[in-house]
């Protein structure tokens, strides 16, 4: 394009739409509150109780070696756990340790986790409306 002419202005390229300030804020998250509440302190649960329902979900699953595609929390986790953790209990578990529950790896860590010393676990989830949640519990030896 030939530079403009001298009493021409040079033509700035659009900006960009702005919203004004008394647009509405983004939309919060749906469902309900997520996750502990406050300060409320992580799970507490025997190690012995989590592996047993690591272990009978893992038990379970195809020799194959194929993951299944949804994996919810009320089928790996205890009940106190979901509790304890305030997710819904038809949340998708997403990672169990540090790994991915599309593979065995967090799995088969969860069931070396220590049966007399105290551990951390974390667990990751998705839930249905689509949020992700991400928190740790402590598992104690068996009393």
């Amino acid at each position: 394009t030939p530079p403009p002419a001298a009493d021409e202005a040079p033509t700035a390229a659009p900006s960009p739409p702005v919203a004004p300030s008394w647009a509405a804020p983004p939309e919060a998250p749906k469902g309900p509150p997520l996750g502990r509440m406050g300060a409320a302190p992580m799970p507490e649960v025997p190690v012995a109780v989590v592996k047993d329902h690591i272990r009978r979900y893992y038990g379970n699953l195809p020799r194959n070696g194929r993951m299944p595609a949804r994996i919810l929390a009320e089928e790996l986790l205890p009940l106190d756990v979901i509790r304890g953790l305030n997710i819904p209990p038809d949340s998708r578990v997403i990672e169990l340790g540090h790994h991915p529950t599309t593979t065995l790896t967090g799995f088969e860590e969860a069931l070396a986790l220590p049966e007399d010393q105290l551990g951390l676990l974390g667990i990751t989830v998705k839930t249905a409306d689509g949020r992700e949640y991400r928190d740790y519990i402590h598992t104690i030896p068996q009393q």
